[in-house]
């Protein structure tokens, strides 16, 4: 984009990049480490419900033993929705963090780009023509 400035000149704005960055390397490893998690925890909750089916007979009370036999009676199938809506957040995360990651490396390329071309004597004075009318 070209501009004007107060004295008539004009010349391309150079403008800086927004600045990008944060903690994309833990971010996608946690993502990892959270898909990991959702993978393993179908078979976690089939073993700790098998292991409880061989329980159930030991725990005998009239009042409460219908419901906690019962107990692991859902619980697989809830795991399993559970480990999936996990598994897509974690997908949605790597992807984020692996973007930011990719993101930040080219504003950073930008920032150097932009340093580079407010140095050329042209462009500082097209800066300094329109000291009251940029900001960044």
């Amino acid at each position: 984009m070209t501009v004007s400035s107060a004295d008539g000149t004009t010349g391309w704005l150079v403008l800086m990049p927004v600045e990008i960055s944060g903690p994309w390397s833990p971010l996608g490893e946690t993502a990892d480490a959270m898909g990991f998690e959702a993978a393993a925890a179908p078979a976690d909750m089939e073993t700790a419900a098998t292991s409880w089916a061989g329980l159930i007979s030991s725990y005998e009370e009239p009042g409460t033993q219908d419901v906690v036999h019962s107990a692991f009676d859902t619980a697989p199938g809830v795991t399993d929705v559970w480990a999936d809506v996990i598994a897509k957040a974690a997908d949605v995360l790597h992807g984020f963090a692996t973007e930011a990651t990719s993101l930040e490396s080219r504003a950073s390329d930008l920032h150097a780009e932009t340093a580079r071309l407010r140095s050329w004597p042209w462009v500082s004075g097209l800066f300094s023509g329109l000291a009251g009318e940029l900001t960044e």
